[in-house]
């Protein structure tokens, strides 16, 4: 970013977490975010931010995300204790 910052390229990273695909899809993380999150919050880092001003890094992120356990084959969850 600061070697091309001199020349008007602004350069921003998006960190968009996970999101829906043949992986996600196949482990029924259906909170996974869509495409069109990911391309709805590209749109809004070009289009709301001054001529003077950078936006440099967005980490977007499933709002509510259900945590599920995992079991292998085996049918041992993997975690240990009490638990609650």
């Amino acid at each position: 970013m600061l070697s091309v910052r001199d020349y008007g390229v602004k350069v921003s990273l998006g960190d968009a977490g996970i999101g829906r695909d043949e992986l996600s899809l196949a482990l029924k993380v259906e909170w996974a975010l869509r495409p069109e999150d990911v391309a709805g919050t590209v749109a809004q880092i070009h289009t709301i931010r001054p001529a003077h001003a950078l936006t440099f890094m967005v980490e977007l992120r499933a709002a509510r995300p259900q945590c599920s356990r995992v079991v292998p084959s085996n049918g041992v969850s993997g975690r240990s204790g009490s638990g609650g």
